[in-house]
């Protein structure tokens, strides 16, 4: 019985991982760089809100700057989901990483500040998220696809 459990614990992580590409990994980060860059750049008061923060004029202009931004990374990751090893990705892969490293420390300490409801956890995960996963393909497995 218990041997049973074993292998069928072994056959969904087998499963797992071969979900865990690169490839899935770029269609993912697009798929959210798109809904959420959309989102902020059409209505951001209405995103911002949902983390408990209220935009000025100027808080709702910086959030369709990086709205925009995440569109082009949306794009960029998108048209990079079939890449084959090289300078350029490992550039894309390596900048992913560190931007989402720093993006995590960001949204940490502004957390933290009690600025933000408990939604911006979210968003802490998904940059995290993002830093490991870029890291992983970065420096553990660069030649994978």
């Amino acid at each position: 019985m218990q041997a049973d459990i074993w292998k069928q614990g072994l056959k969904s992580m087998h499963k797992i991982k071969a979900m865990l590409t690169l490839k899935n990994l770029f269609i993912f980060n697009s798929l959210v760089a798109f809904s959420y860059g959309l989102g902020a750049l059409f209505v951001p008061a209405v995103v911002m809100s949902t983390y408990g923060l209220t935009l000025n004029p100027a808080g709702e202009l910086m959030t369709r700057f990086y709205a925009a931004e995440l569109i082009a990374h949306g794009w960029m990751t998108w048209n990079t989901r079939n890449a084959v090893t090289s300078e350029a990705r490992t550039a894309i892969l390596s900048s992913r990483s560190i931007g989402n490293t720093i993006r995590s420390v960001v949204a940490i300490a502004f957390m933290l500040s009690g600025q933000a409801n408990l939604r911006a956890l979210t968003i802490i995960g998904l940059f995290a998220f993002f830093a490991l996963a870029y890291a992983y393909f970065w420096l553990v497995k660069p030649d994978a696809v």
